[in-house]
């Protein structure tokens, strides 16, 4: 596997100072880069990625100007990702205690599948401290997926997936938001693309401060799922 793992980081500094390593000394046969995508961080996202790369000569830092995003820094990590790359993955920066799950998900590859997704809301998934208005618009959101579009998928709104090459490469994505990661659960799942999920566990991160605003967001979300309805993928 030539594995390129995409990191969107917005004021990430303890966490992938902890997550990188972690990946690295786990996967380090499979890694061919990690991409750190530096959402114009204010604390020092950039100084942590500088010194890992001179460690590890596969750590590549891509540093963003503001407009900020988590989607616009995944559209930009998908962007610069090797051609040599085969795999890619993407995970939330604080996902440090998931490391361990990869493998299962690398498992899965030998399978036959394009997609894996690391699903919070399986029979064997876990949350940890994860915020109620949360959990129930996640759920409210898989309901319109099942009874809309028939999709029976239990997390596809989860960043943490490993995904063919050419998945990230070929799909035009368009949100700028965190809505991003409801398009790559659905766009590739309604073009045909062999999709799995997995179960992982949620935890609430001890470093860093999540962006994501439920009500905020709610129309991003609900764009997406019309681009689906509407065939605009």
């Amino acid at each position: 596997m030539k594995l390129s793992v995409v990191l969107a980081a917005h004021n990430e500094e303890e966490n992938i100072a902890k997550l990188i390593p972690g990946l690295i000394k786990s996967y380090n046969k499979h890694i061919l880069e990690i991409l750190v995508v530096n959402d114009a961080s204010a604390d020092k996202t950039e100084e942590v990625a500088r010194k890992l790369m001179k460690k590890h000569s596969k750590i590549k830092l891509i540093n963003r100007q503001p407009p900020c995003g988590v989607g616009r820094a995944l559209k930009d990590g998908f962007r610069n990702v090797s051609e040599k790359a085969d795999w890619v993955l993407t995970m939330d920066s604080d996902f440090i205690h998931n490391v361990p799950d990869l493998q299962r998900f690398i498992e899965k590859t030998k399978e036959g599948y394009d997609l894996v997704i690391g699903s919070r809301y399986m029979p064997e998934g876990k949350l940890v401290n994860y915020p109620l208005l949360k959990r129930i618009t996640n759920r409210m959101y898989h309901i319109l997926l099942r009874n809309v579009l028939g999709i029976k998928c239990h997390d596809l709104t989860n960043n943490f997936k490993l995904y063919k090459a050419e998945i990230v490469k070929s799909i035009k994505w368009k949100s700028n938001d965190f809505a991003i990661n409801a398009e790559t659960g659905l766009f590739p799942y309604v073009k045909g693309y062999k999709v799995v999920e997995i179960p992982v566990a949620w935890i609430q991160r001890s470093h860093g401060k999540s962006d994501f605003k439920v009500l905020g967001l709610a129309p991003s979300y609900l764009k997406v799922l019309s681009r689906v309805l509407f065939r605009k993928v």
